[in-house]
């Protein structure tokens, strides 16, 4: 019987006891982090809210830029709704959010 799930390639999943076999099991990992990568507009948003603590209305560029230096940030907006009724800009502050967390203020 061990032979013959070797030679179908299943072997790992009798002696080891594993529910996959071992090459299949590396996939979703690599996946996975490949997914963590990717830096969303929400997290810039929240890392904002956590890190300047600002009740502002915030807006924010729907993808990222790149700095000169090639790393990619997402660029808030911090406004004052108030303002922007009475006919100014509204515009409070500018943050750069890089994807390793740091809050620039522009």
């Amino acid at each position: 019987m061990k032979k013959f799930f070797s030679v179908i390639g299943l072997a790992a999943l009798f002696i080891t006891g594993a529910a996959v076999p071992a090459q299949a099991s590396e996939t979703p990992t690599t996946v996975q982090q490949e997914q963590k990568q990717e830096f969303t507009p929400y997290e810039a948003l929240q890392t904002v809210r956590d890190q300047e603590g600002t009740d502002a209305e915030l807006k924010i560029d729907q993808y990222p830029s790149v700095s000169e230096s090639g790393q990619a940030f997402y660029q808030v907006q911090a406004l004052d709704l108030s303002l922007i009724e009475q006919g100014d800009d509204g515009l409070l502050q500018t943050y750069r959010v890089y994807e390793d967390g740091r809050v620039l203020t522009v």
